[in-house]
């Protein structure tokens, strides 16, 4: 478990944290939209296959919702497929 610079506790691994702490503050300090969705896009691809551990978490998920604020349609798409995928699991 992970403490994160709000201090909540995370059940997401502490590099994790780290990495989406410094990425959102990274993302709030820029104005430019094409670098945001650069910025963007490099971390959904990081967090590939970490999806719903990382958007469930009460830690992660709230510097997530900051991120995907700036994601375009086609990058939702894509993040919000891995909760298709396992939502299948369950049927």
């Amino acid at each position: 478990m992970a403490n994160t610079s709000q201090n909540l506790v995370s059940r997401v691994e502490a590099d994790t944290v780290a990495y989406l702490d410094e990425v959102s503050t990274r993302y709030a300090a820029l104005d430019d939209q094409e670098e945001r969705r650069l910025l963007v896009s490099a971390v959904l691809e990081e967090l590939q296959g970490k999806e719903l551990r990382v958007a469930t978490d009460a830690a992660t998920s709230r510097m997530l919702e900051v991120l995907l604020a700036g994601a375009d349609a086609r990058q939702l798409m894509q993040f919000m497929q891995a909760f298709a995928e396992e939502d299948a699991l369950y049927r």
